[in-house]
């Protein structure tokens, strides 16, 4: 009988997510076992579960969020961004504690782990400018609205000798960075190594004038 079970539970492995996949395998188990569960029951369960028992990695996220976060990077992106995870351990971030979360809603999810990736950034410039970088350019295109990754990006630019391209981007933060003190209540965003927008600011309009 136990053979049995787990024969069919193989066979019901399948789904496009581990959510999926998990589901199907132990709806069998307990159907064997002259148990039921329903679908939404052991959804529930399984996220709940996830939650305190997470492995890292895109395969244990949400497939809503992985399916938004990928259509909006093209392959070359992807492999840079799991470059990166894997260097800056990501996964281990606050964002990623409570997985299921990031289903609610997908589009603001990619925004706060857009935040995540220019904060990243951020922190690593002077050390990594080449991941820093990366990382800004990954932060722009799951968030290129309203988005400082561009005072970051023209920081670093400006540092290495690009300056053109760094009073575009200069410019493009300054008008970002009106919208961001417009909006105090929102999430904050990190302004590292500024300690307040007005020395972002400062900063800023030196690389508009520099170029």
């Amino acid at each position: 009988m136990r053979a049995r079970c787990a024969t069919r539970a193989e066979a019901a492995w399948t789904g496009a997510s581990e959510k999926e996949r998990v589901s199907a395998g132990l709806s069998v188990l307990l159907a064997g076992e002259g148990r039921a569960l329903g679908a939404p029951a052991l959804a529930v369960l399984y996220d709940w579960l996830r939650d305190r028992f997470t492995i890292p990695g895109w395969e244990a996220l949400p497939r809503e969020f992985v399916e938004s976060l990928r259509s909006r990077l093209p392959a070359g992106d992807l492999s840079q961004l799991d470059a990166l995870a894997e260097r800056y351990r990501l996964f281990h971030q606050r964002f990623f504690r409570q997985p299921s979360a990031l289903a609610i809603d997908p589009g603001v999810s990619i925004i706060d782990f857009a935040r995540l990736l220019a904060s990243v950034a951020n922190h690593t410039a002077k050390e990594a400018p080449g991941d820093a970088e990366r990382a800004y350019r990954l932060s722009l295109k799951l968030r290129p609205d309203e988005n400082l990754a561009h005072g970051g990006l023209a920081l670093l630019l400006a540092e290495t000798g690009r300056t053109r391209e760094a009073a575009r981007e200069a410019a493009l933060a300054l008008g970002v960075l009106d919208a961001f003190a417009q909006r105090a209540r929102d999430r904050a965003e990190d302004i590292y190594p500024f300690k307040s927008p007005v020395r972002l600011r400062e900063a800023l309009e030196r690389v508009v004038a520099g170029a």
